[in-house]
């Protein structure tokens, strides 16, 4: 069976995979793992072996621990309560009011959660502070999905965690994709503050007046330590990182390399917050671990390894790569991200089927893979402003029922305007800072 064949024969899987899974309410990755044993084993005569060690293993373990450990700091209230402390700090200052939210999503985000815990939290508190103020329901929809993917995509949180691992099970070296990412909180910054800032005075922002926020109640016991773990091991991930880059010693790399591991530190703490009875560790577990995404992420990872293996990639970035420049694919990629993620899962589709081709394209043409990447994940990121994505809907089914209607139609409009921008950055070679 030809390469042609085969890839032709995985898209139109992944397709049929997202139509059927959107409309019967099926996960998608559950489809997506059917058709990788259809395809590999009955139609390819491979072993169900074989087809089984493309499961990315990998990235369900980083997203299943890292979720388990702040599932503890939803569950009691821990990143609530951090997110009204932010908000309260502007009590003085009502026109940065909408900044106050972008800046609570991105701290709470940044905490370790992710940006779908960043929305949930910090939605109602933006939309009852857009009604008491007086301004626009959109800023404060936008000051949310903008601010979370920010925060969430840390190289510690889930979003960043995951890209990280897709990134290397799609063949990006481990140093390079953690390279990737870090710039990526660079570029994504640059597009998300850039787009709010546009919003801010478009919707008169500025002209917000003041309002009386309530002083929050002090954090309990139980929060208190939830935080201070939290603190703790995101403080093990980051500075003796940095301290090895200024000061490179054998011990601090060891460290950094096999203890200070994300996925031990967060195990570790899950543990510590069931020992201390910080939350139920089998309500955490039930609830608060996402699994339908990781289903998605890791059934539609198989069925792009079933193409992917077989050399469906490297011959489609030999001919990308000798057909367009290494701009114009940065552009293509950057409105490839923008535009599927509008309709398909970013983080569950979009990656898993991309990075592969990235990757080749850059092993094969000697073409830098930064620019491709980070057009193309800040893309997929930026396109969270949509309201038919999984942060965007979670935000507008928080805003107060009179004015959800013609916020969906706002909001969609401001997303379409969002890709847009990012394609713009992109073509002025915003992206190509790094590269």
């Amino acid at each position: 069976m030809s390469t042609t064949t085969i890839a032709i024969l995985c898209i139109s899987a992944l397709v049929v995979s997202i139509v059927v899974g959107s409309v019967k309410k099926v996960n998608i990755g559950i489809l997506s793992l059917i058709f990788a044993y259809i395809i590999g084993c009955v139609l390819m005569g491979k072993p169900a072996s074989t087809v089984t060690t493309l499961f990315p293993v990998k990235i369900m373990m980083y997203i299943l621990t890292v979720a388990y450990f702040y599932g503890f700091a939803i569950m009691n209230g821990t990143m609530q309560a951090l997110g009204d402390r932010i908000i309260y700090l502007f009590r003085n200052h009502a026109a940065l009011l909408p900044w106050g939210i972008f800046l609570g999503a991105v701290i709470v985000g940044a905490a370790g959660g992710g940006g779908q815990m960043a929305v949930i939290v910090m939605a109602p508190i933006a939309f009852s502070l857009a009604k008491k103020a007086n301004f626009h329901p959109l800023l404060a929809f936008m000051a949310t999905v903008t601010g979370a993917p920010l925060g969430g995509t840390t190289f510690w949180s889930i979003g960043g965690v995951a890209t990280k691992s897709i990134a290397e099970s799609s063949g990006i070296d481990a140093d390079v994709a953690s390279r990737l990412v870090s710039q990526q909180s660079v570029t994504l910054a640059i597009c998300q503050i850039s787009f709010m800032l546009i919003m801010y005075f478009i919707l008169k922002g500025h002209k917000v007046k003041n309002v009386v926020i309530d002083k929050p109640a002090p954090m309990e016991k139980n929060q208190k330590l939830t935080l201070g773990l939290i603190v703790g091991s995101v403080a093990l991930i980051v500075l003796p990182s940095l301290i090895n880059i200024l000061f490179p010693n054998p011990v601090l790399r060891y460290l950094t390399s096999y203890v200070f591991e994300i996925q031990l530190l967060s195990l570790i703490g899950g543990m510590i917050c069931t020992f201390l009875k910080l939350g139920d560790g089998r309500l955490v577990i039930k609830e608060m671990i996402p699994w339908n995404m990781i289903l998605v992420i890791c059934g539609v990872g198989t069925l792009i390894g079933v193409a992917s293996n077989y050399g469906c990639g490297a011959d489609g970035a030999e001919w990308v790569g000798s057909n367009v420049s290494g701009h114009g694919l940065t552009v293509i990629m950057t409105a490839l991200g923008g535009i599927l993620s509008f309709v398909s899962d970013g983080m569950g589709v979009c990656m898993p089927t991309f990075y592969p081709m990235i990757a080749s394209i850059a092993s094969s043409t000697g073409i830098a893979i930064g620019p491709m990447f980070l057009g193309f994940t800040t893309a997929i990121w930026a396109t969270a402003a949509a309201p038919l994505s999984s942060s965007g809907g979670i935000v507008l089914s928080q805003a107060p029922e009179e004015v959800r209607s013609k916020l969906f139609v706002q909001s969609l409009v401001a997303a379409l305007a969002f890709t847009v921008w990012v394609i713009l950055l992109a073509v002025i070679g915003v992206f190509n800072i790094f590269g």
